[in-house]
């Protein structure tokens, strides 16, 4: 069962299941359809209403953002200055294009950031690896749709395991990074798209997975709602998102001082900035000035019921978590690697008590 969940939601439609081919051009005409005039596409992934083609491009990628925001090259400095200016109001579209250009910059060392640092890789390992796997298996599900798959933390070792994944992101450089760990694995399909409005045609999706997305996208309800709509018979939404509560063990701050202390470099850039001394370049964005961790638009969830609030009927939700409180505390360089592996497994493991 999946005990680690931080939290999970499983959402399940009964409905007469349907086999799914494994041509993947077959796939993605019975799963995409066309993000201008919803058409459904042709065998030959083409809109038989507009022409637009959804053939791989020369990267292996497949184009199905809006036509309109394909054709916007600002970068996020420019996006985030007509955001600002424009007042209150809703800036849906504008702020996907933000996180487009912003997740397009920090596709480079985004694993640096988020994927690889233990414990938070063992966390994701047993999370994707062993328990979205083993549940999605014993459900007999084949296919696997992906959205906000970025560079593949959230999928990759489904794809390793012998699964078909679709993956959908806003960033296309993050589908790049994604695409080149997988190289030509005949088991994945990367789609340049909105997941704030999934291009999914309406029951084709045997899962759908979204393993924190959803704080990023702004219309929640709306992105849910598509979700569960593209679900065919029996299928699953397994929805992933890290609770900001406010609160804090005494035994995460205890770890993440002693984290801190282990590792001297970071003491010392503390001391420096204490003293009002300029830090140097920062090594992870590759000689690069760094870039902000987060954007200014995420919109972390605060409690079960907040996200338990968005889900349709009728569905059958199933919520399991875990503190996670623990197991996103990284570790310090020093511990970074095979000395730190077993730590790392056991920290996990007590995030699910």
């Amino acid at each position: 069962s999946l005990h680690d969940a931080l939290p999970i939601c499983i959402m399940t439609v009964e409905r007469q299941k349907e086999n799914l081919s494994v041509d993947k051009n077959a796939v993605v005409a019975r799963i995409l359809c066309c993000p201008d005039c919803e058409s459904e596409l042709s065998s030959t992934l083409k809109c038989p209403s507009c022409s637009r083609s959804f053939m791989p491009q020369e990267d292996g990628i497949i184009s199905a953002l809006p036509a309109r925001m394909e054709a916007v090259s600002q970068n996020k400095d420019s996006i985030k200055k007509v955001i600002d200016t424009s007042g209150p109001g809703q800036h849906g579209e504008t702020i996907v294009l933000y996180e487009k250009a912003f997740h397009d910059e920090q596709a480079a060392y985004y694993d640096k950031l988020f994927a690889n640092p233990l414990p938070l890789s063992e966390y994701y390992k047993r999370l994707v690896r062993h328990q979205i796997y083993s549940y999605i298996r014993r459900q007999q599900q084949r296919c696997v749709v992906d959205l906000c798959c970025g560079t593949g933390k959230s999928s990759m070792a489904l794809v390793e395991r012998g699964l078909l994944v679709v993956g959908l992101d806003v960033s296309r450089e993050m589908l790049r990074v994604y695409r080149q760990k997988c190289k030509e694995n005949a088991n994945l399909i990367l789609i340049h798209a909105d997941a704030s409005h999934p291009p999914l045609r309406k029951g084709s999706c045997d899962a759908i997975t979204m393993i924190g997305g959803l704080h990023h996208i702004q219309e929640r309800a709306e992105c849910v709602a598509s979700c569960c709509d593209a679900l065919a018979a029996n299928g699953l939404f397994i929805l992933h998102e890290p609770l900001q509560t406010g609160k804090t063990s005494k035994i995460a701050v205890l770890l993440e001082n002693f984290y801190a202390l282990t590792d001297p470099g970071r003491v010392w850039a503390a001391v420096k900035r204490r003293l009002g001394l300029r830090p140097k370049v920062d090594e992870q964005t590759g000689g690069e000035p760094p870039i902000s961790d987060f954007t200014p638009y995420e919109k972390p969830f605060t409690s079960p019921a907040e996200l338990l609030g968005l889900m349709p009927q009728p569905m059958t939700t199933v919520v399991l978590r875990s503190q996670g409180l623990l197991s996103f505390r990284e570790f310090s360089r020093n511990f970074q690697g095979r000395i730190g592996r077993p730590a790392a497994a056991v920290i996990v493991r007590l995030d699910a008590l």
